[in-house]
Formats: C-alpha cells, structure tokens, sequence
C-alpha cells in the first residue's frame, strides 16, 4: 500500500466528523461564466461570513474541452470562483468549538487494495471488501467502510464506535481527551506494539516481497505521533503540534513544563526578574523595559537634581489617584520631562468631553485603576527580556495574553523610554499611545481608535484572558524563479462584500501592511492594518519588537483576539460595541488566528513602473514569502498530513500605495498557487474587479495556464505600452476577446467554440 495514503486513509477514521458536512456556499456567476460552463451558476454577491469548504485536489486540471465544462461548472457551483470542498473545519459559532463536516478524500491503488483482502480475509472469515478506488464523499457511509475494512479496524462486541470514528474498545484507552487525567505511556502513539493478530499477519505478508514489504514497515513506525491533548476546539493541523519547547529562535516567557488550560494564565518564567538582566545595554538586542536600571538617565540635565530612577518615578505617579483627564495628563509627563511643553492631550481632552458620565466615572473609579496596577506589575508578568526580532533572521516569540495586556498598559501610559539612535531602536516603530492623544488633523478618528483601545482595557481588567500569542518573523533565504515554475493554479473564491476578519475564519488572513508593522495605527492611519491592529490590540505589541520589514520577510501574528466591531472605514470608521470572539485555541492555548503582515511597494511616479522586471519579482517574493507555510510546519510533528489552510486576501497595496489591483491580484495567486494555497478573495465591493476574476480564473483553469506563461505574459505586457489593462492583455493572448457594457461583460471566443 502507498505509505501515504495509507497515512492519509488511517486519518480519515481518526478525524471523523460529526454530523453532516458543510454545504456549498450559494452564489450567482456573471453572464460570461455561465456562457463557459454551460450551466448557470450564481455570483456571490453576500456578505455571509460562512468558511468555504476546501478542495484538497488543487492542482487538478481539465484535460480536455468537455472535462473543462464539467471542471468550470463544478468549481463555481454556488460560488463565484472555485468553491472549497472537503476539509475539517470548526464551527466558530459553537462555545466547545467541536468539529463538524468533511472527511479527507483519498484513492487507494490497486496493491494496497489488494493487500488489504488478505487481511481482511485473514482477519474478518472471509468478509472481503472491493479493490475499488475509494472516494469519501459528503454522506458517502460505503466509502467509510471501505476504510475501515483496509486499515482493520476491529469493532467490539457491540460494535459502538467512538466520536473519531474508531472502536470504542480500540480508541477509548489509546486516545485521551483534556478531561481524562491520567494518560497511559503508550497512549502518545498512534501504533502502539503489535499485537497478536498483526504478528499473524505479519507472517501472511512475509510471503509477499520482502523488501517492499519491509519499507512499508518502517514507514508505518515513522508515523505521526499523536499528542496527548487532542480535544475539542483543536482542528486536525493543531492536534499535531509538537509540545510548546523554547529554543534560540523561540522565546517562550511563560512557564511552558505543563500543558496549557483554558481556566489559568500561564505562570512568567522564570518566576521572579533576573536583577542581573534588568540592566540597559546599548548594544542589546533587547526590548529596553520602563523598570530597566539606566546608568545615563540622572545625566539628563531635566532632572539632575532627581535621586530616583525612572522606574521610581513611574511608580509614583500611577500609585496616585488619578481622578480625571487632567491628573492623567500630569503623572505621563511627570516621567516624560522631555517632552513635557510638547506633548499635547487634546484628542484625550475631547475624548472624555464627550463621553456620557457613567461611563467616565466608571473608567476613572474602576478600569483605570485596574490598568495602573497592571502596567505597575510588569516586572513579575514579564520576567524575561524580550527580544528584538531582526531583520534577515527567522525568530519566533511566544506569549500569554496577560503579558501582552501588561505590555500595552504601559503604552497606554507612555512609559517606554524614546527609541532613538543611542538605543539602537531606530528601526522600531512607536510604541506609546502620546501621538494619540495629540490633536490636529484626523482628531475624529483618534477619538474612535481610543473607544476601541478602553474596551479593549475593561475587558482584560474585568476577566484576563488565558490563551497565548505567537509573534513569527519569517525569512525567506531563497527565492524562486518565477519564469520556469510549472505550477498550475489553484483554486479560488471572489466574494464582493465580505471582509477578511469576517470571512477568513481558519484561513491565513492577509494584512496590508506598512513595513513599519502597524503603520499609523497610534496616529491618523485608519484603513485596512490600522483597522485590524485596532480591533484586534494585541496585534499592537508587535511593535515594540519587530523591525522594519525587508523585501523578503513577514511577520505572522498567531492567537490575537478581537475585541471590538466596528462599521466604516477610514474617515467613516465607528467603533460598534464589544466583541466576543467564539474562535477555537490549539493546544498551545492560541487562537486558531494567523494574520500574515506584509507590505507592498508603494508605486511613485509612473504607474507602469511597477510591470517592470525588478518590482514585479519583489513583490511576488514577498508574497511567496507571505504563502510559505515553512513558519507552520516548524511547529507540527514530522510526517503528518498537513495541508495549508487557504489564504484569505484581497487589493493588497492598491490603496494609499496605489497598486494596480489587477496585477496585485494576479501576484497574489501565483504566489498562492506555488505555495499550494487556495485564494479567498475580497473585492470589498468592486463588482467590475469580481467579474474579472470570476472569468480569469476560469480561463487560467480551461486552459491549463502555469505559472511561468503568466509571468511571461505580465513582461510581454510591460513591453507592449498597451492601454489595456492586464486582464483585457490576458484574455486577448488566450483567444479570447472582452467586450464591455454598463450593465455586464461579456466575453467571445475567436477560436472554435466549446
């Protein structure tokens, strides 16, 4: 039998789901897909925030004119592009986070059905099962048998099975849940020693070729083990991660020795502050703390005549009763004697102006308190220095969300020292919340941004969350060759009212980023990454350690929580109330959250610049690097079957970088397809670029497009001056012609018809 699918089929049983598999997504196509499909099929045209179901044959392809009408048709039944089919996924809507819908599909060849009749003939009297390929479907229950016959799964007495699909009798002692206590030392392995019943098929099977034979033995002893804390909530991908270990290029600040529970934070390590490390290096590549012990602070000639280090006049000041706006004002800049005449607090002022006194009184009474004593304790919450994640290098930092509430308290009362050149933080972005407080142009969306930030503080001052986040700088050393890939496209869904955080619910969600992570989002920035740093403020600790990003790097933020809803964007942006976020955690108590930051080149001077060879390949590397799942796989077993999730993106740098979103979206799914990831693609609203990517993507797909003549065509474009756009240049070279309307598109074939 083929060890991988073997592997694959034995997972099937493993991760049966519940209940019924998820549907297919209704949606409408436009005129021109129905007219290639033959078929008429909807365009989706809602904004339902429902995960597409994924089909796990991405690179299968059409080979001829009838398969390609049946392909097309297939692909966007009930969706404007290629719908996702068959993959487990969590249902986000659910408090216990169980899985429902969707078994693995596989094929098993014609050996490994027929070694698995002598088995089953050796083992069930003679109750064979067919050589037939065998295919789950939605409610398939023959396929399921089928699997279970060839991987001789034994039934007890009762013949009752279990919620992963195996024998009571066989699963309920090898396979502990997070509620069982003790878990034998065997239970790790998904293959514990053989028992008497494998030893006499061993000795049946002995008779066949040995070497062959021997291989798929070894094979089989190389298989995944599985951890301990499989539960609920934990989809497949994270049921594999390795046990959470620091190493040299993954800090870890909590205690990470025992498991992760949902009910406590996770302890600091090491318990207490290393004195020995609270000192400030200026040539560390470490984050310089508010309680680090400076030699030069009592130089500054503001405060000679000061005995007390700066950290004890922090402690002064927020140990005081700060009754209002006015009081907070004077403890920040009591600690910040430089920038006492230029600092302004006006956008604070007009913030708590207008706010209704309940909610004043009960911020002042309450919460603020609350947050003075947890931006006070940042020496025993976070007892390790953090590192500072540099460019060119792959590095990882894990944390609980208490660390990064008590980092962001004091943002909030600005006592992290000036980064500037003597600290060698240059290349750092702000991290205290001063610029947002200050008045002038944008004051209104400052206003909007401090709603989300203080309900972001009253939730975790009323109950601290207890899951933790992974911050990843991913390096790409090596790029590809973009002009001899032979890579085909994978498949993709346009939805034209969704948003990425609404809809990209166990996807890889994609963050327009600015190279400076976060961009303006402590100023008057409010689009896409500021909006999503906002809703999401954990997102904002990532600013007080990661670099300036190069062109080929990304940093992916695991874990973070939303916090707050909003509606608008940008100058008509509105924070809309609290947020409870019901996404599911892995076992090392993250959200199942990854939110990919990684900036386009901002386009200046000529447009059609940026077709040109040099911007074209730096923008597909950094895509590629954004795609690659290398910063997963790190963290997985070895040999498990992991499939990346899909990427869920959109105009990525076709706003304020005035990208042309054309070629942004034709980089992002070469890149996507080189990476094996499926696309869900936001056009937030933009009905004429929907229709042109339905109709694209079906052309890609029906005439078998690789990667390299895509890449060959956007040079052959940039050279031809024409005043087409690139999709018009696209369609033109595959023969296929695009006339416009005010109402539609249409498209005609100069060729045969199909």
């Amino acid at each position: 039998m083929s060890n991988k699918k073997y592997k694959q089929t034995e997972l099937n049983l493993f991760f049966k789901a519940e209940g019924n598999q998820g549907k297919t997504l209704k949606r409408k196509h436009s005129p021109e897909i129905e007219e290639m499909s033959g078929k008429g099929s909807k365009v989706h045209n809602s904004g339902e925030s429902k995960r597409p179901e994924v089909n796990r044959d991405a690179h299968a392809q059409p080979q001829n004119i009838n398969e390609t009408e049946k392909a097309c048709n297939q692909n966007y039944k009930g969706a404007p592009s290629s719908s996702f089919t068959g993959e487990t996924k969590t249902d986000r809507n659910s408090s216990n986070g169980k899985t429902k819908g969707g078994e693995f599909s596989e094929a098993n060849n014609d050996d490994s059905n027929s070694k698995n009749k002598d088995k089953n003939s050796s083992k069930n009297n003679g109750d064979s099962s067919k050589a037939d390929n065998v295919v789950t479907t939605n409610d398939d229950e023959k396929s399921l048998k089928k699997d279970e016959s060839s991987l001789n799964v034994e039934k007890d007495s009762s013949g009752s099975k279990n919620e992963y699909g195996g024998s009571s009798r066989d699963n309920d002692n090898n396979f502990k849940t997070a509620n069982d206590k003790s878990y034998p030392q065997s239970s790790s392995s998904l293959r514990s020693s053989p028992t008497h019943q494998e030893r006499t098929d061993n000795k049946v099977n002995a008779s066949k070729d040995d070497k062959q034979y021997r291989q798929e033995q070894m094979q089989r002893k190389s298989d995944p083990v599985i951890p301990k804390d499989i539960v609920d909530g934990m989809n497949s991908n994270s049921a594999y991660l390795k046990p959470l270990k620091p190493s040299e290029n993954h800090i870890v600040l909590f205690d990470c020795q025992e498991s992760w529970e949902p009910k406590s934070i996770p302890k600091p390590y090491p318990s207490i502050l290393n004195t020995s490390e609270n000192r400030y290096r200026p040539d560390s590549s470490q984050v310089i703390m508010p309680y680090f012990f400076n030699p030069e602070y009592k130089r500054n000639e503001y405060e000679k005549s000061s005995s007390q280090s700066r950290w004890e006049r922090i402690q002064c000041a927020l140990k005081k009763n700060i009754a209002g706006v006015f009081e907070l004002e004077s403890a920040i800049k009591s600690y910040n004697v430089h920038f006492k005449h230029r600092w302004n607090f006006d956008t604070l002022y007009d913030f708590f102006e207008n706010l209704d006194q309940h909610e004043k009184d009960i911020f002042f009474q309450k919460t603020l308190p609350e947050m003075c004593n947890l931006a006070l304790r940042l020496s025993d919450i976070c007892t390790k220095p953090l590192p500072i994640l540099k460019q060119n290098k792959s590095m990882k930092v894990t944390m609980s969300q208490q660390q990064a509430a008590s980092l962001l308290a004091n943002a909030f009362f600005c006592t992290f020292p000036t980064r500037n050149v003597n600290t060698k933080s240059v290349s750092l972005p702000d991290i205290n919340f001063n610029n947002l407080y200050s008045g002038g142009p944008g004051k209104e969306r400052k206003i909007e941004k401090l709603k989300c930030l203080l309900n972001y503080f009253k939730r975790v001052t009323t109950k601290m969350p207890t899951g933790t986040l992974t911050f990843s700088r991913h390096y790409e050393r090596v790029n590809p060759d973009w002009k001899i890939l032979e890579s085909k496209f994978t498949n993709m869904t346009v939805d034209s009212e969704g948003s990425i955080e609404d809809v990209g619910t166990e996807m890889l969600q994609a963050d327009f980023a600015n190279k400076l992570v976060g961009g303006g989002v402590l100023g008057r920035g409010l689009v896409q990454e500021e909006i999503r740093f906002i809703i999401c403020p954990e997102m904002i600790v990532s600013r007080l350690f990661t670099e300036t990003l190069s062109d080929n790097e990304v940093l992916i933020m695991t874990g973070c929580e939303r916090f707050c809803t909003y509606t608008g964007y940008s100058d008509t942006f509105k924070f809309a109330g609290n947020y409870i976020d019901q996404t599911s955690w892995d076992s090392w108590g993250r959200r199942m959250i990854d939110v990919v930051a990684m900036d386009a080149l901002v386009v200046r001077g000529n447009p059609r610049d940026q077709f040109k060879i040099y911007p074209l390949k730096r923008e597909l590397n950094k895509s590629h690097c954004a795609f690659a799942d290398d910063y997963r796989k790190s963290e997985l077993y070895q040999n498990v079957c992991y499939h990346p999730s899909p990427v869920c993106t959109g105009n990525w740098g076709c706003g304020a970088f005035k990208g042309d979103k054309y070629l942004k979206a034709v980089i992002q799914m070469m890149a996507a397809s080189y990476a094996g990831r499926e696309i869900y693609y936001c056009t937030f609203g933009d009905a004429e670029l929907t229709r042109d990517l339905q109709l694209l993507h079906c052309i890609l797909l029906e005439y078998n497009i690789k990667i390299s003549k895509m890449m060959m065509w956007i040079s052959e474009y940039e050279e031809s001056h024409s005043r087409q756009t690139l999709f018009e240049f696209i369609f033109k070279k595959t023969g296929r012609h695009v006339t416009k309307s005010t109402d539609s598109q249409s498209t005609t074939n100069s060729g045969d018809e199909n």
